[in-house]
C-alpha cells in the first residue's frame, strides 16, 4: 500500500512539471503571436528605430549615455567634445541597419517576400567603418584590425545561431507556412486548443494519482500568474524610467516604449486570465462541496417518501388514535387540547389551568396543594404501627425484639 502511494506521488510530480513546463511554453507561444501580430500590423518600430540616435542610448549598469561612456572610457584627449564623439557614434547608423532587416524579416512573414535574412559580421565591421573616419579625425581613436577582429569573433556565434533560425523557417515552404501560421489568428486558435488539451490532461493525472481535478485548474492559474506578474512589474519600471527621462533625447527610448505597448497588453491580459483561473477552480471545488439538491424532471412521478415516525395520541372525546399535535381529531372533529373545565361564574369551558376566564374575566380558584411535613409523615407511620400492634395485641418493642 505504501509503495503504490509512493508511485501515484512520483507520478502526480513528474507529469505536474510537465505540464507546468507545456504550460509556460504555450504562454510564450501565444505572447509571441500577439507581438509579432502587433508588429507586422505598424510600422512605428522600424520608424522609432531609424529615427534613434545610438549616441543617446543608455549604456546598461551606467547612467551614461554610450557617447558619454566612450569620451570617458576611450578618450584621452580632453579637448574633444561630446557632440563630437556623438557624430562619430551616429554616424555607424548602426539603428537603421537592423531597422531594415526587422523590415524584411516582417515582409517575410506577410508573406511578400520568400528571401530569409541574414546578417553577416562584416556587414557589422563595415558599419565600423564608416565611423572610423570621424572617430580618427573628432576623438583621435583608431580602428585597428586587431579591433575588427575581436569584434567578429565576439559577434559571429550569435549571428550563427540567429542565420541558421532564419534559414531553418525561411528557405521552405514549409517553414515559412509554420510562420506565417505564427502571426495569423489560426495560431491563437491552434495555441488555445493545446491549452485545452494540456489542460485536460493535467486533470486526469491529478485524478489518476487521487487529487482533485480543480487544482490542475488553479495550478494553470498560477502557472500563468508568475511569469505575468514579472512581466507586468519590468514593464511598470521601464515606463517609470521613461517618464523621468528629458523628452528632448532622442535615443533607443522611445524605441523601448514601442516595444512596451504590447508588453502591457500581454502583462495584464494574463494576469486577468490568470485570477481567472483561480476564482474558477475555487467556485468548483465550492459546487462539488455544496452540491445543488436535484430537481425532480417536468412530468416525472415522485417518488413517496416514507414518512418519519410521529408520536401518537388519543382523541379527548373518541378515543381514536391520533398524531400528536393536531388541534382537532379528524373522526368526531372534537378539539384537542388541555384540561378543560367550567368557569366558576359564567360556566363556559375554559383551560384548567387558566386563572382568569377570558369570556367574564372572573378569577379562577385554583385547589391548593397541602404540603405535608416530614414530622407529619413519622408520627402518621408510628400512629399506624402502634394501631396495627394493638390489633394483634404486641407492643413495638415486642415487635422490634
Amino acid at each position: 500500500m505504501r509503495e503504490n502511494q509512493t508511485n501515484k506521488k512520483g507520478y502526480l510530480i513528474l507529469h505536474t512539471v510537465l505540464c507546468v513546463l507545456g504550460a509556460l511554453i504555450l504562454f510564450g507561444c501565444m505572447s509571441m503571436t500577439f507581438l509579432l501580430r502587433h508588429y507586422t500590423k505598424s510600422t512605428a518600430l522600424t520608424d522609432s528605430l531609424r529615427a534613434a540616435r545610438l549616441s543617446d542610448a543608455d549604456v546598461p549598469l551606467s547612467s551614461k549615455t554610450l557617447s558619454e561612456y566612450i569620451r570617458t572610457n576611450f578618450v584621452e584627449d580632453e579637448n574633444v567634445l561630446p557632440e563630437d564623439v556623438a557624430q562619430a557614434v551616429d554616424s555607424m547608423k548602426l539603428p537603421g541597419f537592423f531597422a531594415d532587416k526587422l523590415e524584411q524579416q516582417f515582409d517575410l512573414l506577410r508573406g511578400k517576400t520568400d528571401v530569409p535574412v541574414q546578417i553577416e559580421s562584416e556587414e557589422i565591421t563595415g558599419l565600423l567603418d564608416n565611423a572610423a573616419e570621424h572617430l580618427r579625425e573628432s576623438c583621435m581613436l583608431i580602428i585597428s584590425d586587431n579591433d575588427k577582429q575581436m569584434i567578429e569573433s565576439e559577434i559571429k556565434p550569435i549571428l550563427g545561431f540567429v542565420n541558421g533560425l532564419s534559414r531553418f523557417f525561411g528557405s521552405s515552404k514549409a517553414g515559412r507556412a509554420f510562420l506565417h501560421l505564427g502571426v495569423s489568428i489560426w495560431g491563437y486558435i491552434v495555441e488555445s486548443i493545446l491549452l485545452l488539451a494540456l489542460l485536460w490532461r493535467w486533470i486526469t493525472v491529478r485524478r489518476k494519482a487521487g487529487k482533485d481535478a480543480e487544482g490542475a485548474v488553479k495550478g494553470l492559474g498560477l502557472v500563468k500568474m508568475i511569469p505575468s506578474l514579472v512581466l507586468l512589474v519590468l514593464t511598470a519600471v521601464g515606463g517609470i524610467g521613461a517618464m523621468v527621462r528629458d523628452d528632448s533625447v532622442v535615443g533607443l527610448s522611445d524605441v523601448t516604449k514601442i516595444i512596451r505597448i504590447p508588453l502591457w497588453y500581454i502583462a495584464v491580459t494574463g494576469a486577468a486570465f490568470a485570477f481567472f483561473l483561480i476564482e474558477l477552480a475555487a467556485f468548483l471545488r465550492y459546487r462539488r462541496d455544496n452540491p445543488k439538491p436535484v430537481r425532480a424532471a417536468a412530468g416525472a412521478k415522485k417518488t413517496a417518501v416514507p414518512a418519519a415516525d410521529v408520536p401518537k395520541t388519543s382523541c379527548v372525546n373518541c378515543g381514536k388514535e391520533l398524531d400528536a399535535g393536531m388541534k382537532f381529531c379528524k373522526y368526531c372533529g372534537a378539539k384537542q387540547g388541555p384540561d378543560m373545565k367550567p368557569c366558576i361564574s359564567c360556566g363556559a369551558e375554559i383551560e384548567a389551568k387558566t386563572r382568569f376566564c377570558k369570556f367574564c374575566g372572573a378569577k379562577q380558584e385554583i385547589p391548593e396543594v397541602p404540603v405535608i411535613r416530614a414530622e407529619e409523615i413519622a408520627q402518621a407511620v408510628t400512629e399506624t404501627a402502634e394501631s396495627d400492634a394493638a390489633k394483634t395485641g404486641t407492643t413495638a418493642a415486642e415487635q422490634d425484639q
